[in-house]
């Protein structure tokens, strides 16, 4: 490895010590160097890219020949430079690289079969280039083909935030029609915050279709100083028979913060196909807590809101997702309790919730009843998957609380399922303190399935200790048998209860498509200790295994005489 030399390039001597190697036979592309422009060797003052003050600028010649030192670098043995020491040669080239160079820096650095390495090093120097010159560095890399988009839309964000009006007359200018749409999304928000007349003209002087489909990032920009003023001029456009709510979402919401009726007001007299949305549209309009007490006052205020209850049930659930405590104060505000009702009832009918024990309170909120129960049922389920212990706790905590004893039972034995995934012991043990009942009965079986996914063995022995006359789960036994086939089958054994004991052995093989090896199941068949239970399970797992595999079949029953099966 060649160590860092003065220039962090090693230019300290001439440029014909760069030339390649020849003894770098099968270098990829990537290090292929441009031929070498003949100069006179050229030598450079001892310097340091990390700790001296930028040097001066190297002439043309002197750039040509130094680009071409860079991209033949090569190691004493002749094969490639490591990254460290490229990317510490480029640092220091990158220094004294005149602007006008970079294209011819960056030309063998085009294309989209780089290497990672090679991509790293073109975004050190692209980044550097932006830095000086991003115009020309966004033209060059559109010129460069469609590879090199990301490296455009990095130069026009960079340009456009320093000089908003070239950036975006360049973009609108640009001969493609898509190219112009994609760099002026970029490019036109930020001079429309400058100055939103000229936005507006270089938009539409491409034609209607180009300025629809930038007017809701324009908008946007728009909205941020008069939200009324940009959505009564050009929202309509967007807004598309309510097709276009969602990106207008923002600048309404804008709106709807400074002036809550008026932004209601204008989307309620907007047309649309399906008035039905209406109480989504304007359950959307808060974006966050700071906005939702005088959106939904608004909402629950103004006379002629149609949707009234969907939009306040819709709101009122996702201010709960996220503070049950805030959206609950101003629930109490609300003097019409019929309303207050509705919009419970409402908010009831979303079902997920990324938190769903923060929305317990607002369920607890509810009118007795059924739907309270089903809510309560409802937001347990959901809380269960991600932490049933603290779902248990609750429960215990709030069981006096009216409706929370049903949908203990309908949610009990899920929530002991999922504790008995990873904590089984901590099921079992919430188990044993359930009243006698059907409750408790049922939970034998989620409990079961759940432990038997890890470990099919303890969850089968407690389920039969459990309820001695109830079939075990024939994938369990299956599952153990391929597991430990020998304990599997000493426990199908030990089943008193003839009937399920049959069951069991006859699981231990599983179902007949997806079987254990045909070999492997009649030997473990083979090991049964009552010879008639034997001969039984042996004589018809072999002539299941004959219509499949005859050859196979007579080949096991023939190095198996003693069991005396007859083919």
């Amino acid at each position: 490895m060649i160590a860092p030399l003065a220039l962090g390039l090693a230019l300290g001597a001439t440029a014909a010590w760069f030339v390649p190697h020849p003894s770098a036979s099968g270098q990829s592309a990537a290090h292929s160097a441009p031929p070498a422009v003949p100069t006179a060797p050229f030598a450079l003052p001892s310097w340091s890219w990390r700790e001296s003050a930028t040097p001066p600028t190297l002439a043309a010649d002197s750039a040509s020949s130094a680009i071409v030192a860079w991209h033949a670098l090569r190691a004493p043995d002749g094969r490639p430079a490591d990254f460290a020491t490229r990317a510490d040669a480029l640092r220091a080239l990158l220094l004294r690289l005149p602007l006008t160079s970079f294209p011819r820096f960056l030309a063998p650095l085009v294309g989209a079969k780089l290497s990672e390495d090679d991509r790293s090093l073109r975004q050190i120097a692209f980044s550097t280039w932006i830095e000086s010159d991003p115009s020309s560095a966004a033209t060059w890399a559109l010129a460069s083909g469609p590879d090199q988009q990301d490296l455009a839309r990095q130069a026009v964000s960079t340009w456009s935030s320093r000089d908003p009006r070239a950036a975006a007359v360049w973009a609108c200018a640009l001969p493609d029609q898509e190219t112009a749409r994609r760099f002026a999304a970029l490019t036109l928000p930020a001079l429309a915050a400058l100055d939103s007349t000229q936005a507006l003209a270089l938009a539409s002087a491409r034609g209607d279709a180009f300025l629809d489909q930038l007017l809701p990032d324009l908008l946007t920009t728009l909205a941020k100083t008069d939200p009324a003023t940009a959505l009564r001029t050009y929202g309509p456009r967007v807004w598309k028979n309510g097709g276009g709510f969602w990106r207008l979402r923002q600048p309404l919401g804008e709106w709807a913060a400074r002036d809550p009726a008026a932004a209601i007001a204008w989307i309620v007299a907007q047309p649309s196909k399906d008035r039905g949305e209406m109480g989504q549209w304007l359950g959307e309009l808060a974006q966050n807590n700071a906005q939702r007490n005088l959106v939904a006052t608004a909402l629950a205020t103004q006379p002629g809101v149609p949707n009234r209850q969907s939009a306040l049930g819709n709101m009122l659930s996702r201010w709960a997702n996220q503070d049950p405590v805030e959206a609950l104060a101003w629930l109490d505000t609300l003097s019409d309790r019929n309303l207050r009702i509705a919009i419970l009832e409402r908010s009831a009918n979303i079902t997920y919730s990324d938190h769903p024990e923060r929305t317990l309170p607002l369920a607890l909120a509810m009118p007795e009843g059924a739907n309270r129960s089903d809510r309560l049922g409802q937001l347990l389920s959901q809380w269960a998957t991600k932490d049933a212990p603290a779902a248990l706790a609750w429960l215990r905590d709030n069981a006096s609380a009216p409706g929370v004893a049903a949908a203990s039972d309908s949610v009990r034995s899920t929530l002991l399922a999922t504790i008995a995934r990873d904590e089984p012991a901590t099921a079992v043990a919430e188990w044993q303190a359930l009243p006698e009942g059907p409750l408790k009965t049922k939970a034998i079986s989620t409990i079961t399935a759940a432990w038997g996914q890890t470990d099919p063995a303890a969850a089968l022995q407690w389920s039969t200790a459990q309820s001695k006359n109830d079939y075990p789960s024939s994938e369990l036994v299956y599952t153990w048998a391929r597991k430990d086939g020998p304990a599997a089958l000493q426990w199908a054994e030990s089943i008193s209860e003839p009937n399920i004991r049959s069951y069991a052995l006859n699981a231990l093989a599983g179902n007949w498509q997806d079987k254990a090896p045909r070999a492997a199941t009649a030997d473990l068949y083979a090991q049964i200790k009552d010879p008639a239970v034997r001969t039984q399970f042996v004589t018809q797992h072999v002539q299941e295994w004959q219509t499949r595999d005859p050859a196979a079949a007579k080949s096991w029953l023939a190095a198996h005489p003693d069991l005396g099966i007859k083919n």
